[in-house]
């Protein structure tokens, strides 16, 4: 064991190094023998200066010789302990150093295989991730071209199967407008009959005669206006769009003046309300649209009471939505669709007059300028009829410039 390794009662120095061994054995040991050699060195020289003999040469050569060693053997051992304290100070420091170093490098080792292991397992996970990613994309690759190549099919088949349909259209209006043309003929002829037999021979007739031949005339008369109406819903698929612009105020002012004499007699108001706009659309068309939809409300009013119909429009999301409200019967909310069928009817014609197919007029109209038509109603509440045109922004028409130079 060394001298001055620390013990259990060493204590710790303000640098931190631990304090060397208190007790060196050795160099006490030399110490004590230096301290007796000088004191008999004094002794003799005290005794030889008071006795007044002198001391023997050899005894003090001796003492001299023993007293140099001493000194130089303590000298040597004190510098030789001290710098043996300091090596082990050094020593211990180092190896605490190196230690807490080995500690750290252990501790960071350890981070860094945790760390290495976490980053292959986040590596694994992602490969299988993309794995995965390239497995789906493949599946929607495959799903991808099967689905665009049923839609190329069903696609052809519905260009294929819309040609057919078209075809078909077209044939069947070209029938039923020759069908509808050569009908007027036998049936003007039944009607100017008819009007010969009322005229010459209706007083050779009984009561019951005369209301059979009253029949066969009102039959004719209104045979006569199906083929009309007829005529016209074919006409009208079969003529072309003409857009340009049109002043809706003026023409709904014209549309109310071909009723003028029905409003009169009927007692019925119509207010137009605010100032319709101009748009570019079919002046054709829209007149059918007004048209209709006036007539419409003209015929199915309250008995007794006078129609009254409000004329509006509204611009909107790109789109004039026109509305014409009136005070009629109204209509059963399961029929607001059937009305818009050719030839479909809600009432006899002894209690409204009619075809059925004025609004289907409507509809096809507003179908040809890509806009669409519909009702809203309330029975014994009256109707709403709308139309609704998209179309640019609004156009000032002469009435609303007029309005706003007043303003």
């Amino acid at each position: 064991m060394s001298l001055l390794t620390p013990d259990a009662d060493s204590t710790a120095q303000s640098d931190g190094s631990p304090r060397p061994r208190a007790d060196f054995t050795w160099a006490v040991a030399f110490l004590v023998l230096l301290l007796v050699t000088e004191g008999c060195n004094t002794y003799y020289l005290g005794e030889s200066a008071v006795s007044g003999n002198p001391v023997s040469a050899p005894l003090l050569w001796v003492a001299a010789i023993a007293s140099t060693l001493a000194t130089i053997v303590t000298l040597a051992l004190a510098g030789h302990y001290r710098g043996l304290a300091r090596a082990f100070a050094a020593n211990d420091k180092a190896q605490r150093i190196l230690s807490e170093s080995s500690m750290a490098v252990l501790e960071a080792n350890q981070d860094l295989a945790e760390k290495m292991a976490q980053g292959h397992r986040e590596l694994s996970e992602q490969t299988q991730a993309l794995i995965r990613s390239e497995h789906r994309h493949e599946r929607l690759q495959e799903f991808s071209e099967g689905l665009e190549g049923s839609v190329k099919s069903r696609t052809h088949e519905l260009e294929r199967r819309t040609a057919q349909l078209e075809s078909a259209n077209r044939d069947l209006e070209s029938f039923t407008y020759s069908v509808s043309h050569d009908l007027r003929a036998p049936l003007r002829a039944i009607n100017g009959f008819a009007e010969i037999l009322v005229a010459r021979h209706a007083d050779d007739l009984d009561e019951q005669g005369q209301h059979f031949l009253s029949n066969i005339v009102q039959a004719s008369v209104n045979m006569g206006m199906l083929i009309d109406d007829l005529l016209k819903y074919c006409r009208l698929g079969r003529s072309a769009v003409n857009l340009r612009d049109i002043d809706t105020q003026l023409l709904m002012e014209q549309v109310l003046a071909n009723f003028a004499v029905r409003i009169s007699a009927l007692g019925a108001r119509v207010d137009v309300t605010p100032i319709l706009p101009t748009v570019r659309s079919d002046a054709t068309l829209l007149g059918q649209i007004f048209g209709n939809y006036i007539d419409n409300a003209l015929t199915y009013g309250r008995e007794g009471i006078p129609p009254r119909i409000v004329v509006s429009a509204q611009f909107a999301d790109a789109s004039w939505t026109y509305a014409f409200a009136d005070d009629g019967i109204g209509i059963s909310p399961d029929q607001l669709e059937k009305i818009f069928e050719p030839f479909q009817r809600l009432h006899s014609y002894e209690q409204y007059p009619g075809t059925g197919i004025g609004l289907a007029l409507v509809r096809k109209a507003a179908q040809m300028l890509d806009g669409s038509a519909w009702a809203e109603s309330i029975p014994g509440s009256g109707s709403k009829f709308f139309f609704c045109l998209p179309i640019g922004p609004p156009v000032p028409n002469e009435y609303q410039l007029r309005e706003q130079s007043h303003e």
